[in-house]
């Protein structure tokens, strides 16, 4: 009997062991230059704190989330940061942001061909690039939803941003709110995809709503796939600044929230202002649509305007 149990011990302890060496991620505080690897499911942040020239490649089927008021991704201080996703990278505590790239992380590119999204509400973010030289390219899907959400992406006065959308970016939110914020000179977004936003406070309380919104200098949008906001109040795509440009041979509409219908005349299609009386230039293709329903304006301009 002694050496039937140590025997059933012996051969219990290694299949434990091969069970816990699969693990989601092959490091969550990566060292300068490693490549990390994710291939199954991690309620563990990925932190980078001053770690330089980092890759994070999320495989197909590998889900990652955070517990507690943790971001699920956290990058400070770590340049040339590069994620590769293909799986599921989420966040669902309020007040907290899916992907963070924080402070002098310039050069970060983010490719996503699987899942962001953030349903944590209480001012909670899906990306936020705080560094100059960023790259977002999605061409899957990026999601945020809850009353009190802020940005799917949010870059707040950093320069030469470049968004390329050629998924689905969709946006729910409960408060005055944005889809897109990008505050900076240099920024470019090139959309082909769809970004949707449709405001839904339980509340019934009405506040601003904008589907794009920059500020700077030098930037340009350029659509060719869909842009919608369903709201009382906002605008579709709101530009401000100097060497403007909107290039549009997609579609652009806004329209009430249908479960309650209003009637105010700040609903803009695009909402423009130009620093000083500088030319903002707004193309409208052959093929482009900007789209409105009643009590809505199709292009509101502030200063100069080349068309």
């Amino acid at each position: 009997m002694k050496y039937s149990i140590c025997f059933s011990i012996l051969f219990t302890i290694p299949y434990l062991s091969n069970t816990v060496v699969f693990a989601a991620c092959s490091n969550t505080m990566p060292s300068a230059g490693e490549t990390v690897t994710c291939t199954g499911s991690s309620s563990t942040e990925i932190n980078l704190s001053g770690q330089d020239n980092v890759t994070v490649n999320i495989e197909n089927g590998a889900n990652l989330t955070a517990t507690a008021s943790s971001n699920t991704i956290d990058v400070f201080n770590a340049e040339n940061f590069i994620l590769n996703n293909n799986g599921t990278v989420s966040n669902a505590t309020a007040g907290s942001t899916t992907i963070d790239i924080n402070f002098s992380s310039d050069n970060s590119i983010i490719t996503n061909n699987g899942t962001i999204s953030n349903t944590g509400g209480g001012f909670s973010s899906a990306i936020v690039i705080n560094t100059n030289n960023a790259t977002i390219t999605n061409n899957g899907a990026i999601n945020i939803s809850g009353d009190d959400i802020r940005q799917a992406i949010y870059v707040p006065f950093k320069d030469d941003f470049q968004l390329i959308n050629n998924g689905t970016i969709s946006h729910s939110p409960g408060g005055a709110s944005d889809i897109i914020i990008i505050l900076g000179d240099g920024g470019n977004i090139n959309n082909s995809g769809t970004i949707i936003g449709t405001y839904n406070n339980s509340l019934s309380i009405v506040d601003y709503y904008t589907g794009i919104s920059m500020l700077g200098e030098n930037y340009e949008i350029n659509n060719s796939g869909n842009i919608e906001i369903v709201s009382d109040l906002g605008e579709g795509i709101k530009l401000t600044g100097n060497s403007v440009r909107l290039i549009n041979s997609g579609t652009i509409s806004v329209s009430d929230y249908t479960s309650s219908p209003g009637v105010s005349f700040s609903r803009y299609a695009v909402n423009a202002s130009s620093f000083f009386g500088e030319v903002l230039t707004i193309t409208n293709t052959s093929t482009g649509e900007i789209s409105i329903d009643e009590n809505s304006t199709a292009i509101w301009v502030r200063g100069g305007m080349k068309m």
